[in-house]
């Protein structure tokens, strides 16, 4: 299912959380799901979904729910919040405006330099 509509994402995220809740009831073995967010900025301002993607964020994997998101400027209205992005177990940038935006994407205090 592919959901274009960001009111539509944001009810679907809240959706996903109750039945990451259900699953982890049961302790049954449950398919893998894998959700792809695209532009996660654009989400959050349409709703306030920071609540739901954080409790899929730490209790996801182990029901079975796995999150690709991805978002242009991580440090930008919340995005980059410590209880999304501090369960977020890899991490891939493939560049950023600058040197600012990298270190707060790795959470480091020296400057991150990337080269091929």
């Amino acid at each position: 299912m592919v959901i274009t509509d960001p009111h539509e994402a944001a009810q679907a995220i809240v959706w996903l959380r109750d039945r990451m809740h259900e699953r982890a009831k049961t302790g049954t073995v449950h398919p893998h799901l894998f959700v792809f967010l695209d532009d996660l900025l654009n989400l959050l301002a349409v709703a306030d979904i920071s609540g739901p993607l954080a409790e899929i964020t730490s209790l996801g994997r182990a029901a079975g729910l796995h999150l690709i998101i991805e978002t242009q400027r991580l440090g930008m209205r919340g995005a980059g919040d410590a209880t999304i992005t501090g369960n977020i177990p890899a991490r891939l940038v493939f560049g950023t405006a600058d040197a600012q935006d990298a270190n707060f994407f790795y959470r480091a205090r020296e400057e991150v330099t990337l080269s091929c």
